[in-house]
């Protein structure tokens, strides 16, 4: 995945620039450019998620334009359904931690 970020450099000015993270290290992908003003830095930064966008070909999810051609709508998908069998796994390990504290508890007391 894809950062932005704007570090301050020596001077008054921001660079902004494009990273990821790999083995918990920040690889710097791309450096976009320098800006001094807060004007200059979002410019920057949009220009920032351009390149993302062109980059990755991934869209953004409150993105304000329309969907191009390659986006893929809802009435092109068939729903296939999901499983609730996370929720029960939990649920059970939860009712056998209870039982055993339950028991526990039990055993002190006797």
């Amino acid at each position: 995945m894809l950062h932005i970020r704007a570090i301050k450099t020596k001077g008054k000015s921001r660079s902004v620039q494009v990273f990821y993270y790999k083995n918990s290290k920040r690889i710097i992908l791309k450096h976009i450019s320098l800006g001094s003003t807060d004007e200059e830095i979002v410019s920057l930064q949009e220009m920032a998620r351009a390149f993302i966008a062109d980059y990755t070909k991934q869209s953004y999810l409150f993105e304000d334009t329309a969907p191009g051609e390659k986006a893929v709508l809802i009435s092109q998908c068939d729903y296939i359904g999901f499983y609730h069998t996370f929720l029960y796994d939990i649920l059970r390990s939860v009712q056998h931690k209870i039982g055993y504290m339950l028991l526990a508890d039990i055993l002190l007391k006797v």
